[in-house]
């Protein structure tokens, strides 16, 4: 060991009674205070406050709910009130051509069905399938001639028009099947005899 380290060891207790004195941590503190950005006061709200604020925007959420519930009613009702005036309307005097277009189909159609109902009395019945297809097929061409009267346009007419060509497509089809049926029995018949 040297001088010097011997020499704290020794002394090391006289080191160790000396502290700084109570005015340099006061300095010490003040620098630090300084340095750090002052801190913002927290202010609480009271808790009836908050719920005040929810209450009002709860009023005005169901406000607006009910306006837009009304708004839409009103509409509605117009809506419904322009769809039964225009049953009451005929078709030839929104769209003449449309009129006898569907009046040419409709005679058409109830031709092929006579014709259906005589092969069903001869006992070949139509398919099921079919027949729900064109009670769908029915339906849906209410719907759009109802919609031909609230917003007249090409598309409506023009799916107007395929609807009832459908029909009778499907009818000539069930009509063709029924007809080779009936072939076919009268020729196994013929070769019976």
């Amino acid at each position: 060991m040297d001088k010097f380290e011997k020499y704290i060891r020794t002394h090391k207790d006289s080191f160790d009674a000396e502290e700084p004195s109570d005015q340099i941590w006061k300095k010490i503190s003040d620098k630090l205070d300084a340095k750090l950005p002052a801190q913002k006061q927290v202010k609480l709200v009271p808790i009836t406050r908050l719920w005040q604020v929810a209450a009002g925007f709860t009023g005005l959420i169901v406000a607006m709910i009910a306006f837009q519930v009304y708004y839409n009613t009103k509409n509605n009702s117009k809506l419904v009130a322009r769809v039964e005036n225009a049953q009451n309307i005929n078709l030839e005097n929104l769209n003449p051509e449309l009129a006898e277009t569907e009046q040419f189909y409709f005679m058409q159609i109830e031709e092929k069905r006579e014709e259906l109902e005589k092969y069903n009395s001869e006992g070949l019945k139509t398919d099921t399938e079919t027949e729900k297809y064109m009670t769908e097929l029915d339906i849906a061409y209410k719907d759009l001639k109802k919609e031909l009267f609230v917003n007249s346009n090409e598309l409506v007419i023009s799916e107007m028009v395929r609807n009832l060509q459908i029909r009778m497509d499907l009818l000539n089809q069930q009509l063709e099947v029924l007809q080779q049926i009936e072939r076919s029995k009268e020729t196994k018949k013929g070769k019976s005899l």
